[in-house]
Order: C-alpha cells, then sequence, then structure tokens
C-alpha cells in the first residue's frame, strides 16, 4: 500500500491552547518539538547582520544624561550618525527592497511634517529643520529596518536591538541606584545616565520584548536573561518613580497574561487596545474625570489633577488649531515653543496632539492608517504577537502622557504589522527550513 506523507507535512499543527501552530518550511520533515532530537535550540544569528543592524540603532538611542555629565558637545556628532544611519536604511529599505503601503505610508508622514515646517518656517530658522528631523526621522528608520529584516534576519535585528537596549538598561540602573536624585544641569530637571527618568521606558521596553522574542524562537517559555530585564527595568522605575513608565509596564505585564487564557485572548488584539485608548482620551481631555480620582492620584500616586501640568498643554494646543494650520499643522516650529499657563512646553505631552500640533489632519490621518494597519495584525492567537501586542498597549499608555517621538513606538509597530513569529531552524546535514510571515 502507497503511503503519502508530503499532505500531513504542509498542514499546519495546532499547539496546545488550540491556537494553530508555525510548520516547517522544508517538505518531507515532520513537526518536532523543541525539545525532541534534532531542534536547533538557538537562534542562529549572523553575527554580520547583527553588527550591522546595532551600528544603525546606536545613533538613535543616545545616553544623553551620560554626555552630559561629560561635558561633551555630542549634538553635532549625533545629528552626523543619524544622518549617515538613515541613509544606509533608506537605501536597504527603499532600494534594496520594495517599498510596501506600510513603509510608504511613513515616509508620507515625514514628508508631511517636513512640508508643515517649510511652509511655517520658510527658509528662516535652520536648527527647526535639525528638529524635525530628530522628531520624525526615527519614524521612517524604525519601519524601513524592521521591513529590510523581516524575511531573513529578524532573529539578528533582535538580538542587536537587545543588545544595544539591554546594554543602556543595565547603565541606566547602575546610575540610579548610585545616584537616586539623578544629575542636574542648569535647573532643568535631574538626569539619568539615559536622560529623563521618564525616557526609561525606551530602552527598558525593547530590551524585555526582544529577549522574550528570542525566547520563544528557542522553544522556551521564559529565561533568566528575560526575568532580570524585567527586574531591572523595574528597579529603575521604582527609584526614579516615573508613575506613567509604572502603570505602562504594568499594564504590560497584565496584557501578557490576559494573553495566555483562551477566554480573554480573544478580546486582546489591536484594535480593542486603540478604542480602549481612544475612551480614555475622550474621559481625560473632555469629561475630566480625573477630578474624580483626585484621592487616588494625588494621595496614592503623589500627582495632581492636571498630570503634572499637563493638561494646560493640552487645552492650549487644542486651541491652536484654527483654520490655517488644521491640515498640515505647525510641523517643527512649535517644539520648545509651546506656552501656556506660565509655562514653557517643548512638546505636546500627548501622542495624537503632538502629531496634530504638528501635521494637522492629514498627519493625523495619515498616522492613524498606519497604527491601524499594525493593530490588524496584532492577534493574540499568535504566538510572537503576543509579546509585541503588549508593548503596544504599553507603549499607547504612555502616548497619554508622552508624545511618543522617539524610535522605540514605530519600531513596536512596524514590529506589529510585519510579523515576529519568526524561523525555526532544524537540524539536517547543515541545512535548515525557515517559516515567515
Amino acid at each position: 500500500m502507497e503511503t503519502r506523507h508530503e499532505d500531513r507535512e504542509s498542514e499546519p499543527r495546532s499547539n496546545a491552547s488550540g491556537h494553530v501552530g508555525e510548520t516547517l518550511a522544508r517538505p518531507n520533515m515532520r513537526s518536532r518539538r523543541p525539545s525532541a532530537p534534532g531542534y536547533v535550540n538557538r537562534p542562529c544569528a549572523d553575527w554580520r547582520y547583527v553588527l550591522m543592524f546595532a551600528l544603525l540603532l546606536i545613533p538613535f538611542y543616545p545616553p544623553t544624561g551620560f554626555f552630559n555629565v561629560l561635558g561633551l558637545d555630542y549634538s553635532s556628532v549625533l545629528l552626523g550618525l543619524q544622518i549617515f544611519a538613515a541613509i544606509v536604511t533608506l537605501f536597504l529599505g527603499a532600494v534594496r527592497k520594495r517599498l510596501d503601503i506600510f513603509s510608504g505610508i511613513a515616509l508620507a508622514i515625514v514628508a508631511v511634517m517636513f512640508l508643515s515646517t517649510f511652509l511655517n518656517e520658510g527658509f528662516g530658522r535652520g536648527w527647526i529643520y535639525v528638529q524635525c528631523f530628530l522628531d520624525w526621522m526615527p519614524l521612517a528608520v524604525a519601519v524601513l529596518i524592521v521591513g529590510y529584516a523581516r524575511q531573513r534576519h529578524m532573529t539578528d535585528f533582535l538580538i542587536a536591538l537587545l543588545a544595544v537596549t539591554g546594554f543602556l538598561s543595565i547603565c541606566n540602573t547602575v546610575s540610579i541606584l548610585a545616584f537616586p536624585d539623578g544629575f542636574n544641569f542648569g535647573g532643568r530637571e535631574p538626569f539619568n545616565f539615559f536622560g529623563h527618568k521618564n525616557s526609561s521606558i525606551d530602552i527598558v521596553l525593547p530590551s524585555i520584548v526582544c529577549s522574550l522574542l528570542l525566547d520563544r524562537r528557542k522553544g522556551r517559555r521564559l529565561s533568566a536573561r528575560s526575568v532580570m530585564f524585567a527586574a531591572i527595568g523595574c528597579v529603575q522605575f521604582l527609584v526614579s518613580y516615573s508613575a506613567t513608565s509604572v502603570i505602562a509596564i504594568l499594564f504590560f505585564f497584565i496584557l501578557l497574561a490576559l494573553c495566555r487564557l483562551p477566554r480573554i485572548a480573544s478580546l486582546v488584539n489591536g484594535f480593542s487596545l486603540l478604542g480602549g485608548y481612544a475612551v480614555t482620551v475622550v474621559l481625560l481631555m473632555v469629561v475630566k474625570v480625573q477630578e474624580l480620582f483626585a484621592p487616588i492620584l494625588v494621595g496614592v500616586l503623589g500627582k495632581t489633577t492636571t498630570f503634572t501640568l499637563r493638561t494646560f498643554v493640552w487645552e492650549g494646543v487644542l486651541s491652536m488649531m484654527a483654520p490655517g494650520h488644521l491640515l498640515l499643522g505647525y510641523g517643527a516650529s512649535v517644539r520648545f515653543a509651546l506656552f501656556f499657563n506660565d509655562y514653557l512646553y517643548n512638546n505636546a505631552h500627548n501622542f495624537f496632539l503632538h502629531v496634530l500640533v504638528s501635521g494637522g489632519l492629514i498627519g493625523v490621518v495619515l498616522y492613524c492608517i498606519l497604527i491601524l494597519l499594525a493593530a490588524s495584525k496584532m492577534v493574540s492567537a499568535r504566538v510572537g504577537s503576543t509579546v509585541v501586542l503588549s508593548a503596544f498597549g504599553c507603549l499607547l499608555v504612555v502616548g497619554l502622557m508622552e508624545s511618543l517621538i522617539t524610535i522605540t513606538w514605530p519600531l513596536v509597530l512596524a514590529l506589529g504589522y510585519y510579523g515576529v513569529e519568526g524561523e525555526r531552524y532544524v537540524a539536517g546535514h547543515g541545512d535548515h527550513g525557515t517559516v515567515r510571515n
């Protein structure tokens, strides 16, 4: 009797939770559990690409507090490195790989921000265009670099991002433990090794996410490395005490736990998190529900009902959106120039409000499309996606109080859109099979 194997090998197999798992791309080879003989439990990284990705990422994670302590004028060097990294990334993402709708929209957002800046500044202040580059080019770089890595080099990229952010997170923790009050520079708020205490989330979250994703690729649920990065991240937030970061990282861990519950996991996806974000924005800015929770905000979290004067800039930004600036906003012209209630703000302290005041309704619409595209791919039924989905929810919490104009936010969006289920490698005469999203 003839026995056929090829159809069985091409069918997806279900895991213990009932979700459809990954299949091996190599035909006529049975799916193996991570502990089975012949299954290689390592990422199989190409260290040349790991180094390349790390060098491209480093300029976008500058330890500003450390540079200020040394008294270094790093701005020109940092700008040059970021420009070089952006050019290389544009070559890799737009020339070596064809642009898709996601990367195209990311580039369109950056173009809108520069156009808006030009319409408001003309050929006036040159440093405004530098600020526009620093604020918005990380969006294009993040999307293009993940888009380039998605097919063959996602493991290499995750290792590189883990190395960069993990090292910075360790150094920042040492700095916070050694100098809990931070370093003071000219009357400004104290800085830690990496920068302001609110910026710590930009290195803590990627280090945890990348470590967890690499664990999944090696067939592990949780490694000592992931526990370590989670622990040192919590130490940073608790000692320096950033209420927003504490709530955000707690939400991250809660989402990870919820995604493991089959009945609840089906309700946790990118769209439900976006819906929750929208409702929260309305409650905070329109209903002003924070007045009802004054005892918790003031007594427990040690904050005010204005969220450290943020409500004033929210109201001020909305009042600035006159018909002449409604479509394209003000570009980078409003950076360090938002003066409300006798206080100078350097940004809108809310993600969508900052996009609105910078790029107008056109910028908001483009960014909404970008986020919706990423959210459509973030479903808790996919193993690796639960980690990115949780990071997405974490940064939405941060986006309630901050502008998210760093590279970490678009990196999470890009990982969500392009997928991180990744490659499984099989031992056998030196070759391997790869599964791609």
